[in-house]
């Protein structure tokens, strides 16, 4: 995990805020939800906060069936997990599934609410919702009433890494000021973007990718995205997608976990946007810890 930010009221042992009563409640150590109205709960349950960024997941270890979520700080607040936004939720129907549902594409949507962090026990909870989009056929997922009570955390040591990310952006140069790395459900997803918001830009790879030239598509699995603006969809300015584009992967290390590279592409209005004009990403270059 690479998404720092510290833990905020870090005198305050219990760091909580209280959930709403009309809010569901589940079992201790385990989280549940609304699968397309089916009701869903795991098995097992566990969370990760460090490095400026909380990871919390759930699965049934018999299937392989998985909801994960990974959020752009350490704090007790409310996280969009919208394309762009530096935090995002995917769901992964079987451990044999070749792709997974995100929120952080195109038609993808969701919050995620961490209503307590609890330093003594180490121990986290929240509630979830999220659309999820299958980007290889643009099949969509509802996750709903999702809710997490006490999952056990580990603590991630702080990164030494220094990730950089930057690009121009038809011959303006991009340089973010929050850079976001991460691995889940066979993927790697790099994200550069104003303080994570907008504009940003982002790169998914699968990870096991070797060192090489790969070209992106909308569906495929390598991907450039471009969000111009919160407007996103049919809204005109908002998510464009790198094709034609290209990723060069320089270096790939997955023992620690770092990969390098560059790119470039002619990012296009989504499909469905009302958007007409198209952007120049070139010079592009990221060198990132996941």
């Amino acid at each position: 995990m690479v998404f720092g930010l510290a833990l905020t009221s870090c005198n305050n042992d219990d760091n909580d805020i209280e959930v709403p009563e009309d809010n569901p409640v589940t079992t201790s150590g385990i989280m549940t939800c609304k699968i397309n109205g089916s009701t869903w709960q795991s098995t097992t349950a566990a969370s990760v906060i460090g490095n400026g960024l909380i990871n919390v997941t759930g699965q049934i270890t018999s299937t392989g069936e998985m909801i994960t979520m990974t959020l752009n700080a350490e704090t007790a607040t409310v996280y969009s997990l919208a394309q762009g936004t530096g935090s995002f939720a995917a769901y992964k129907e079987t451990s044999s599934s070749a792709t997974s549902f995100v929120s952080h594409t195109a038609g993808g949507s969701g919050t995620t609410s961490v209503t307590q962090i609890n330093t003594s026990n180490h121990t986290v909870s929240g509630t979830f919702m999220f659309t999820g989009v299958r980007t290889t056929d643009y099949t969509l997922v509802q996750i709903t009433e999702g809710v997490f009570t006490n999952i056990p955390y580990t603590e991630e040591a702080a990164a030494t890494f220094n990730n950089t990310f930057d690009a121009d952006i038809d011959g303006v140069a991009f340089n973010p000021t929050l850079i976001y790395a991460a691995s889940a459900f066979n993927m790697i997803s790099i994200t550069g973007s104003e303080n994570g918001s907008f504009p940003s830009i982002g790169i998914s790879l699968p990870d096991d990718v070797t060192p090489g030239t790969y070209t992106t598509s909308a569906w495929g699995s390598n991907k450039i995205l471009y969000n111009a603006s919160q407007n996103t969809g049919s809204n005109a300015d908002g998510s464009y997608s790198g094709t034609p584009g290209t990723i060069i992967v320089t270096s790939h290390n997955t023992s620690a976990k770092t990969i390098e590279g560059t790119f470039s592409c002619t990012a296009v209005p989504v499909t469905g946007s009302n958007a007409t004009n198209n952007y120049a990403i070139t010079n592009g270059v990221f060198s990132v810890e996941y």
